[in-house]
Order: structure tokens, then sequence, then C-alpha cells
């Protein structure tokens, strides 16, 4: 077993691990602590993470940043292959978890799938390390997440299906390649039809890119009431201001990574697959109508994938069809970004009455898209004894 008994808080190790062919892998422990984003190692763990499509952005630094601004312990493990990354894991947990605690991977852990065997040696790595480090975050199993089709994997047989997921297990992707023309005809005749009728009642959208403290305040009023009408619930408006300023360094200066910016400072050329990337960012959507915001929605610029996160309408000029306007505009945005596709980010095709969102998706199937359907949340526990452990940490948080 990885042994990581030796570190201490705020350490870090490089741990040996199995040697597979010609591959020597190893994995780095940085307990408490991740890479620095602008960093060289932070760049290529980025670029690995926007580059496969079994993760995303939950796995990047940015968002480590945002669970850390929240109060959470982040821990990061950094598979090597003769001292390159090929993979690993930001994991989140609770500060204190009295020995029932999860450390979580949601889009992780990040590995080359396609590679059975590589895959397998960095999971078995990845699990030996997390074992290991079990009783000093007080936790009793890894939780992990990533974005892989039906049916599981084969190397994934020391896994069960969660109680809960963090993302969707279900999802629509709407492609944005080709023309504007091209992505309008693949929708369906109702969503076409109400973007038209939305711009006929002279809604207009206006992109406010990054968001600053007012955006904020400016968007969760509008996502609180839709909250309230439609009665499901959102995080505090302190979620988002964190959530904008862990992803205000999305942009790298230029010739960090050896190369320069290109167009406004969008894009940039990272070293690791020599392919241009989006930098990340969050983006502000506002539908007005008559001088009266009537709409807002946020989206997440991730890789070449911006995802609808979170969204809102007011009950007033309902039959302006702003959510359409809103939508449509996000899209071409992201387009004219270099992203190829738009995650609505939840969906149910069967309309379950337990599924959060249910609700939307009938909203959410006019734009087109495809279904995508992912084997969700899968947890490995660390102790045979599940109940044992529970029963000992609920005595322990009442003595506490």
């Amino acid at each position: 077993m990885t042994d990581c008994s030796q570190l201490t808080d705020r350490g870090c190790a490089l741990l040996p691990g199995a040697v597979e062919g010609d591959a020597d892998i190893s994995l780095e422990v940085l307990l408490d602590q991740f890479l620095e984003p602008l960093s060289i190692d932070g760049q290529r763990w980025e670029a690995l993470v926007s580059q496969s499509e079994a993760s995303g952005f939950m796995q990047s630094l940015y968002w480590a940043r945002l669970k850390q601004a929240q109060g959470m312990r982040v821990t990061q493990l950094i598979l090597r292959n003769c001292g390159d990354i090929i993979g690993g894991a930001l994991l989140y947990t609770a500060p204190r978890n009295n020995g029932a605690g999860i450390l979580s991977a949601p889009d992780g852990p990040v590995l080359p799938w396609a590679d059975a065997a590589l895959s397998g040696a960095g999971l078995r790595l990845i699990m030996e390390a997390a074992e290991s480090l079990a009783s000093k975050l007080g936790v009793m199993s890894l939780r992990i997440e990533p974005r892989l089709p039906l049916p599981v994997p084969k190397l994934l047989r020391e896994f069960g299906r969660s109680l809960t997921d963090q993302n969707p297990q279900e999802t629509l992707f709407v492609s944005l390649a080709g023309q504007v023309e091209d992505i309008l005809s693949t929708m369906r005749h109702k969503g076409r039809y109400n973007i038209g009728q939305a711009a006929k009642r002279g809604v207009q959208v206006l992109e406010e890119p990054a968001g600053s403290s007012e955006s904020v305040r400016r968007f969760y009023g509008l996502l609180s009431e839709a909250a309230v009408r439609n009665g499901f619930l959102v995080e505090p408006c302190e979620f988002f201001e964190d959530l904008v300023e862990a992803f205000s360094a999305g942009a790298l200066p230029c010739g960090l990574s050896g190369s320069p910016s290109t167009d406004s400072g969008s894009t940039t050329w990272l070293d690791v697959g020599k392919a241009p990337a989006i930098s990340p960012q969050i983006r502000f959507f506002f539908a007005e109508l008559d001088g009266d915001t009537i709409g807002a929605l946020l989206m997440v610029v991730y890789g070449r994938r911006a995802t609808y996160l979170y969204g809102g309408v007011s009950g007033r000029k309902r039959e302006a069809m702003c959510g359409y306007a809103l939508q449509w505009a996000a899209m071409q945005s992201a387009r004219a970004l270099g992203c190829v596709e738009y995650d609505m980010y939840g969906y149910d095709q069967f309309r379950s009455p337990d599924n959060e969102y249910a609700r939307f998706s009938q909203f959410k199937e006019q734009f087109g898209g495809e279904v995508k359907r992912f084997i969700g949340a899968q947890e490995h526990y660390f102790v045979e004894d599940l109940a044992g452990a529970v029963i000992k940490a609920i005595k322990q948080a009442n003595l506490t």
C-alpha cells in the first residue's frame, strides 16, 4: 500500500508506484494544497484536465480555489510517468469529519482512460494514497465521478454506485460546430420560434465577462426570485462572489507558457499538446426589456466546453421568452470564444418525479442537443465494518 503516514499538514511527498512495461509511474501527494494555476506544472495540469472528455472544470485548480474559499480541505494527487504529468485528482473534503467524511473527486480522477493498463495502475495509486490519508483527513470513503459513458468500466470493480451524485448523471450537449444557422437547424421548432419571439418583442441580452460585485448581486437577485417561485434551493450570494474571484486569474499573461496569447487574451497556447485552449472564465448574461432586467444566466467556460451552470428569469413579462434569448446569446458567445459544445448541465429524458432536473428538461430540450448519460458517482469504502465506523463517528460528534 502507498504509505502517506510521513506526511504532515500541508506536506507533500513523491511516492513510487507500479511499473507497467515502459511506464514508470509515481504519485505526488500535496496534502491540504494544490498547484498554482499559472505555474508550469499548474498549466500542464489545466491543459490535461481541459482536454479530457471524461473530466471538467471541477477538477480545475480554479474550482479548487473556490472550494478552499468555502472552507473545504483540498488535496491534490499528481500522477507522473517518467516525470510527465499524466493524471491525478483534486480531492475535496470537509475540514472536520470525525471519521465519517468523504473524499470527493467530482469530474475525476483524471486518467488516460483509453489506456486500460496505465489507468489501472494510476487508479490503484490514487486509491492507496486516499486510503492511507483516510485517518488523517477523517474520511471513510473515496467518491469519484468521471464523465465516462455507461457501462461502468471493469477497472472500477472495487467501487460501487454512490447514493448521491454531485454532478448530474444525464445531460444535454449542444454542438456548437459549424455556422450559426447549423446550430439553429438542430433545435426544435419551438426553440427557434421562441428565440425569434424574444427578438421581436425587443429583448436585449447584455454580456458581462468575469463579473463585478454589482453583476453578482444583480444576478443573484434574479436567481433567488426564480428559486422562490419554482421551489429550488440556491447557494448563498457569497458562493458566487467566491466563484468569480476563484476564476479571476484564468487568463494567462502573454508569454507565460512560451507562446504569445492570441486575439484579445481569450485564448492562449498551452505547452501540453501544443493546442490553443480557452482561458477558464465565468460569464454573466442579463436579459433586458424596456429598461427592466428580467432574466440572468451564468456560464462557465472551461477547455472547449461551455456550461450553463445557473440561470433564472423573473415572473414579470414571461411572454417575452427571455430564457430562450439568454440561452441563445450564451451559445453564440461560447462559439465565438472557440467552444465546440454547450453543456445544459442536467437533464432527465424520463421526467422522473425525484429528479431535480426533470422540471427544466422540457425547456432545455427545445435547443436540441445530444443526450449523454454517465456512470454517475462511484464510491469505494476504506472500512469493512461501515456501520460500526458511522456509529463511532456519531458518538465522537456527540461527545464533542
